[in-house]
């Protein structure tokens, strides 16, 4: 393990090597994330930043894409409030000065079923209050990353403006191919102004590895072969070895999070 770890901690200092850019909204494009928006097969896309009701029947008005045929059973994309309480402003957003908001993001999918994982990528800006973070989930399951940027002060928040800014991401992968996920947060208080959402999606085949850091062959087996997996990947800025926050960006926190699963072994 001590030599594992001064290996990739070496790679590290040598390499330097990042994904991301300036800008906080990404699209996936084979750097950052394994796939390419509008390009990849069994990826998805849609992207809101007008709607029209609170109470749904929002289709993405920026962009939608679907590399594939989704299932049958799989409905719309749309996002929608349940608090009751919500309009939308003169500038299409979904505003609430009296109730806390909860939203709800329905993605539609293959339906492939087992064999595969998917990877669901939440982008969001909120203005006013900021979103309860603890309250962001995929199907009920916690998200496994979170990058937030740097907030913007609107001044004293209250009715009608104030607060601020806040442009989260949230990202997770999880086991199969179902027709469809759904997503929901909720503010952490009243005077929530829901501005803009991006979901992508991303279906490939499981590598039957146990677990993040069994990225080589014999899977269900954590031995030097991952480690040196792992070392390629990260030189070779694949996302594959982007296993922590901040997401799209390659660097220590990576190493950590391999040598802490590489550690743990696989799960019995």
């Amino acid at each position: 393990m001590r030599a594992a770890t001064a290996a990739v901690l070496g790679m590290v200092i040598a390499s330097g090597s990042a994904l991301g850019g300036a800008e906080f909204f990404v699209a996936p494009d084979g750097v950052n994330f394994q796939w390419e928006r509008g390009v990849s097969a069994l990826s998805a896309y849609a992207e809101w930043n007008i709607f029209t009701s609170p109470f749904g029947d929002n289709d993405p008005d920026v962009g939608e894409f679907v590399g594939g045929v989704f299932d049958e059973n799989a409905g719309d994309w749309d996002v929608s409030d349940a608090s009751g309480g919500s309009f939308i402003t003169g500038t299409g957003n979904i505003y609430s000065f009296g109730s806390v908001q909860d939203i709800t993001v329905l993605v539609p999918s293959f339906g492939l079923g087992d064999g595969y994982e998917t990877t669901v990528v939440l982008q969001t800006r909120v203005q006013g209050v900021t979103l309860d973070n603890s309250t962001v989930e995929l199907d009920g399951e916690a998200y496994q990353a979170i990058e937030e940027a740097e907030p913007i002060d609107l001044g004293e928040p209250g009715v009608g403006g104030g607060g601020v800014i806040q442009d989260s991401r949230y990202v997770w992968t999880v086991p199969g191919s179902a027709t469809g996920y759904e997503i929901r947060f909720m503010a952490i208080d009243t005077s929530l102004s829901l501005d803009r959402v991006i979901v992508d999606t991303y279906t490939v085949e499981s590598n039957d590895g146990c677990n993040a850091a069994d990225l080589a062959e014999p899977f269900e087996t954590l031995d030097i072969a991952d480690v040196v997996g792992f070392l390629q990947f990260f030189g070779a800025g694949d996302a594959s070895a982007d296993l922590a926050a901040p997401m799209g960006t390659l660097d220590i926190a990576d190493v950590v999070a391999f040598l802490q699963i590489f550690g743990g072994g696989c799960p019995s």
